[in-house]
């Protein structure tokens, strides 16, 4: 429990500083729907959900899941879903 308190350090910090977007808010289009949900369930389980326009080559998505996976928070199936959500919406901006 410690060991994945002190891994999530850094991401508490960004977490604090992120902007935040309500659900409905969040963008999305019928064939990414279940990413969108996946997003939502795995992360806004455990607090506010972050403007996936937040991540970026400053703040990519794959540092924070990664941190989540080795704190066992998530496994690898929740860390593809949630990574490819984001990247399809970064495609498109």
């Amino acid at each position: 429990m410690i060991a994945s308190l002190c891994l999530l350090q850094g991401c508490l910090l960004d977490y604090f500083f992120a902007p935040k977007i309500a659900i409905d808010q969040l963008p999305f289009e019928p064939e990414t729907i279940e990413l969108k949900n996946s997003y939502v369930n795995t992360c806004g389980k455990c607090h506010l959900v972050i403007d996936p326009q937040y991540y970026d080559s400053d703040h990519p998505i794959e540092r924070f899941t990664q941190r989540y996976r080795e704190g066992k928070i998530i496994n690898q199936r929740e860390a593809s879903q949630i990574e490819t959500y984001i990247r399809t919406l970064a495609a498109r901006q």
